[in-house]
């Protein structure tokens, strides 16, 4: 047998559990993601006067010192 006949056949008994993996990586996103933003947030609150956005899995996640200036679109300001 050959071995692209053998991924086939490994291919169609595992269907199941091939159509559940977006959903399973989903999850595992959320949690992974999830985790990491409370640890920044922690982090940073220990910090004191810290402001932020912590939504890593949606590329959000922002901080620094609330007395921090900012340009108009939320970007450090130039001196």
């Amino acid at each position: 047998m050959s071995d692209k006949h053998e991924v086939h056949q490994l291919v169609i008994r595992n269907m199941a559990v091939l159509e559940q993996a977006p959903a399973i990586v989903e999850e595992a996103e959320k949690r992974i993601f999830g985790a990491i933003d409370r640890k920044v947030k922690e982090w940073a609150a220990a910090r004191g006067e810290w402001v932020g956005v912590y939504d890593f899995l949606e590329d959000e996640t922002t901080f620094k010192p609330g007395n921090w200036p900012e340009s108009e679109i939320g970007y450090l300001a130039g001196r």
